[in-house]
């Protein structure tokens, strides 16, 4: 791992890498290795391969051998002689975790093994289980049936007091990334309580005032309340945007994006100091900026009517036109309203781009209401 952050040492990397993976995969395949370790060993050398997961580079890829020995050891969960359903489901959902991390989109068999041991056994998965599950779900963009999804929903809430709060955040961002607008108003209400019980440190929260929350934390629990309409406290709203400010200088540039355009749509993108700290933070990560990022941004600040410099709306434009052919139905709509919303007029070439993009592939993508 050391090694690879050094990219003029990509050849003996590669080396490396084929000579630790080789005789693992020997004993993957000889079915010498526990599941546990399977696991890591696939999430592992995912990462030693630059993290590119199994959806892309050659067929051959280690990372591709472990995943196809990980969803063959999967039928095994629920084969005689029973075992404990707890024990099972816990299994299930670690497996699922791991693929979700490599980005690895198991068999519909194998999907279907992992939801039948989950479902036998979802009462008794640990919590931290249980939202690397909404978590993975999200990540593979996987559906499971409305029964199994509140009965997870409603394990969830009953422990999220004990709950660390970082993944509160994950959880939440995990309801909002898969669009589960069945979340129930109990859980919701919970992971405020859950996080100001976590910042304000007061009489019964059992922590230290100087805890604080970190900026994942902040940006993945807006992400979630936005994307799921949920209108949480003045006070938790006011928590996360003191949050947001305390470490935007340590958000990337989605984090950042998610932040201001969940805070603007919650209607509480109010403070200019906040404001004025994204446009500079923006600044600063221009490169890494996707076409959601940008559109979001933009949709926010268009929002909350707040004009940035022209020497941001300068770096935006050059980076949307460098970017612009990735630029989705949603992106598009985004961008060119703000523009509008703000009195910018960007130049011709980016404009012409849009026009093109929205007059051919991405029209019949555009609801209504964004084609107005």
């Amino acid at each position: 791992g050391r090694y690879w952050e050094q990219p003029d040492q990509g050849v003996v990397h590669t080396d490396t890498i084929e000579r630790l993976t080789s005789d693992a995969l020997g004993r993957a395949a000889s079915g010498r290795m526990e599941l546990g370790m399977l696991r890591d060993l696939t999430v592992a050398v995912s990462r030693l391969e630059g993290g590119v997961g199994t959806g892309a580079g050659s067929g051959a890829s280690a990372t591709r051998r472990l995943c196809a020995m990980l969803e063959g050891r999967v039928p095994a969960l629920l084969a005689p002689p029973p075992r404990d359903p707890k024990c099972v489901a816990a299994e299930a959902a670690n497996v699922l975790y791991a693929f979700a991390q490599v980005r690895h989109l198991p068999q519909p068999d194998t999907l279907q093994a992992i939801q039948e041991a989950i479902e036998g056994g979802a009462r008794g998965l640990p919590p931290r289980s249980t939202v690397n599950l909404f978590w993975s779900m999200a990540r593979l963009n996987i559906r499971w049936p409305a029964g199994l999804m509140g009965l997870l929903q409603e394990h969830a809430t009953s422990h999220l007091s004990r709950l660390p709060v970082n993944l509160v955040g994950t959880l939440l961002w995990a309801l909002g990334r898969s669009g589960y607008q069945a979340a129930s108003h109990e859980l919701l209400k919970a992971t405020e309580e859950r996080l100001l019980q976590r910042e304000g440190g007061g009489p019964g929260s059992g922590e230290p005032q100087e805890a604080r929350l970190d900026q994942y934390t902040a940006s993945q629990s807006l992400f979630g309340w936005a994307s799921l309409g949920h209108s949480p406290s003045p006070a938790a709203l006011s928590l996360l945007e003191q949050s947001t400010l305390r470490h935007i200088h340590k958000l990337t540039s989605q984090g950042l994006s998610n932040a201001v355009w969940s805070l603007a749509r919650l209607g509480h993108l109010t403070d200019v100091t906040l404001l004025s700290a994204a446009e500079s933070q923006a600044m600063k990560k221009m490169g890494s900026f996707s076409a959601a990022n940008l559109g979001n941004l933009l949709w926010a600040f268009g929002r909350v009517e707040y004009r940035p410099s022209v020497l941001f709306l300068k770096a935006v434009e050059a980076r949307a036109y460098n970017i612009r052919e990735s630029f989705s139905a949603r992106d598009i709509s985004n961008t060119v309203w703000a523009f509008g919303k703000l009195g910018v007029t960007p130049g011709s070439a980016l404009m012409l781009s849009f026009e093109q993009q929205a007059a051919g592939r991405q029209l019949p993508k555009l609801s209504p209401q964004r084609v107005t």
